[in-house]
């Protein structure tokens, strides 16, 4: 995704949704962690 890292105002939106998925995915994990303990 060589896009993504290249700066611009046009990555900001894609740059926002990735950003929004990674913390989705890392409360997802946590809370497997959690359960699984």
């Amino acid at each position: 995704m060589p896009a993504i890292l290249m700066p611009g105002i046009k990555n900001n939106s894609i740059k926002r949704r990735m950003i929004a998925m990674a913390i989705r995915t890392m409360i997802i994990n946590i809370s497997i962690m959690f359960d699984v303990s």
